[in-house]
């Protein structure tokens, strides 16, 4: 079977209403929200609500994730629910999300190009840096942003005026009985959040971050284990395939592309 015909098979796993997107957006936000009020009113320790609140930040991550790539309202392209979705999951890393839209697709258009990823940022070797560069994914996401990529300058405005509105927003609260919700619910948990997804996402399917080719530039480990508790970025080298596959359907595209394989052919694929 070529890679043409994988990626064939590939297609018939996109489209449809992604309620199961939806149920993890619903339970992700109502799972925050409710520690979120449970520190307010004192039962949860703010440490608590940091731990809670990052990994929150992670899954709602896939939310915005699967809006970014308009796969939540099926074959078509995204409409209003899309972009409700894609802004409220921003809301929680504390980023608007056109703009992390348009960092992401980026990357996907320049996967492991030193000069044009943003996540590329991450391609180290040595544990320390790699540390370093994941805590600084958010800044540098940023001044990719803001400097490197292409993007209208009416998009520029509006994304930067939300961004205001919300570390001012962040910020004010820190004076106010929100405080504590404010530090360990949002601000602390944008930075961890992206830090750890910048590892999970970007450093670990991509490394040794050399081959550019959609067939090779990304890494899989399949496994059933592991797709329910990455929400099936395990096969990351699926969704660089065919980004329109939604994240339950990936390790079952996985699985389907490369059954018919011979060994070798298989092997390929697993690397990509």
């Amino acid at each position: 079977m070529t890679n043409q015909m994988n990626i064939r098979v590939l297609r018939s796993y996109v489209g449809g209403f992604a309620w199961p997107t939806l149920a993890l957006a619903v339970g992700t936000w109502s799972v925050f929200g409710a520690a979120c009020y449970a520190t307010l009113v004192g039962v949860l320790p703010p440490l608590a609500l940091l731990l809670v609140a990052t990994v929150c930040n992670l899954y709602s991550f896939t939310v915005f994730h699967e809006a970014a790539h308009e796969n939540i309202e099926g074959k078509g392209r995204g409409g209003w629910l899309t972009a409700a979705i894609g802004a409220v999951a921003g809301v929680m890393f504390m980023a608007p999300f056109a703009a992390v839209r348009r960092i992401h697709l980026t990357h996907h258009q320049h996967t492991n190009d030193p000069a044009n990823d943003p996540d590329h940022w991450v391609a180290t070797k040595n544990p320390v840096m790699l540390l370093l560069r994941c805590a600084t994914i958010y800044p540098r996401y940023l001044y990719c942003y803001l400097v490197k990529i292409d993007r209208p300058r009416t998009e520029l405005m509006k994304e930067i005026v939300i961004l205001l509105g919300l570390w001012i927003t962040a910020v004010a609260a820190l004076s106010t009985p929100w405080a504590d919700v404010s530090l360990y619910g949002f601000m602390m948990p944008s930075f961890l959040g992206m830090g750890f997804t910048a590892f999970f996402l970007d450093w670990l399917p991509h490394h040794p971050h050399q081959e550019t080719s959609p067939v090779s530039n990304t890494r899989n480990f399949p496994s059933r284990f592991l797709s329910v508790i990455l929400v099936g970025h395990n096969v990351h080298g699926v969704h660089h395939l065919n980004p329109r596959i939604p994240f339950y359907r990936c390790q079952r595209a996985y699985d389907a592309a490369t059954a018919p394989l011979a060994p070798s052919d298989r092997q390929t694929l697993k690397s990509a």
